[in-house]
């Protein structure tokens, strides 16, 4: 009678899984995006995403851009697309970036993109295409800033379709425009790729890891990365205070460059900061977001460091380093 019983609830779990796979289908049919699993982490076959803001599922067929008149006023596609880049083009997104990547080539694309009074640039809707073999076999894609008037009412349709922009809005009433995608590819030393969401401010999202069991894995940014043909060790400073920065370059074994003050007589910010003891700016910006640059020296080669901010309040957006 037990054995009876337990076959009648396998029976009820199994039609349970079933209909709720039927659901995902469907719901995935209507946005023209693949079905994603819920939770924390994905697993989607040899594709995994261990960040519960991102998706990466298998796909056969690029998503049909839906969100209105597309258009690229401050992003240059490529001069030379390769065919999967002209198929993600032909759905109607702007390709933006190739890349190769073990068995892989990767493409990023957008819905539009728009310049701010700044000089940076947004983007939004799109994601990552992933390629092998010339066929398509994942799509990427940030939900974190799929959010559309209150933080606590996420929507997947309007934020993956490009949709214009996903709408945060705060306390006060107003309503902050972010960008919602997944843009730019750096390769990485110690292979894979580390994601960013496209404006220069933002910094990184995740890396993308290509395992030797042929599986792709998205996850955070390292905490440390090997650079420099595995010469040097350069941590993650990115959002940091320029104050913690140094000190954490300082124990990588990252030297302050030291500029010369005179040089900086001409650029208030800089020369501030250099009577300060940051002797190794090299400049600010003296418009826009106030961008200012920083470099450093390792036997391994040069770092330079840029950060945004107001006077002495500098924080890291970017850094990238040239190998000796």
């Amino acid at each position: 009678m037990q054995a009876e019983g337990g076959g009648v609830t396998r029976v009820l779990a199994l039609v349970a899984v079933l209909c709720a796979g039927l659901l995902g289908i469907y719901l995935a049919s209507k946005s023209g995006w693949p079905a994603m699993q819920s939770g924390p982490a994905q697993m989607t076959g040899p594709f995994h995403s261990d960040l519960p803001g991102i998706a990466i599922v298998p796909a056969h067929a690029i998503p049909i851009y839906r969100g209105g008149p597309s258009g690229h006023a401050c992003v240059a596609p490529p001069l030379s697309p390769s065919a999967e880049a002209q198929a993600v083009a032909a759905g109607g997104w702007v390709v933006e970036q190739e890349a190769v990547a073990g068995a892989y080539r990767l493409i990023t694309f957008i819905g539009r993109s728009e310049s701010n009074t700044n000089s940076d640039c947004r983007r939004f809707g799109g994601g990552i295409a992933l390629f092998k073999g010339g066929e398509l076999q994942a799509l990427a894609w940030d939900l974190r800033q799929g959010v559309i008037g209150r933080r606590d009412q996420p929507t997947l349709d309007r934020n993956v379709m490009g949709q214009g922009e996903s709408r945060m809005g705060d306390a006060g009433g107003s309503t902050a425009y972010r960008p919602a995608t997944l843009a730019a590819l750096r390769p990485l030393d110690e292979g894979g790729l580390r994601i960013f969401r496209g404006a220069r401010i933002d910094g990184p999202v995740a890396d993308i890891r290509f395992e030797q069991d042929g599986s792709v894995r998205l996850t955070r940014q390292a905490a440390v990365d090997m650079v420099c043909q595995a010469r040097a060790r350069l941590p993650n400073i990115h959002g940091l205070s320029m104050v913690r920065a140094r000190g954490s370059l300082a124990r990588y074994g990252w030297v302050p460059h030291v500029e010369r003050n005179d040089d900086l007589i001409h650029d208030a910010v800089a020369y501030r900061l250099h009577r300060q003891g940051m002797t190794e700016v090299i400049g600010c910006a003296p418009t826009g977001m106030g961008f200012c640059g920083f470099s450093y020296g390792t036997d391994a080669g040069e770092l330079y460091v840029t950060t945004v901010g107001d006077g002495s309040d500098q924080r890291v957006v970017d850094y990238v380093v040239r190998c000796r």
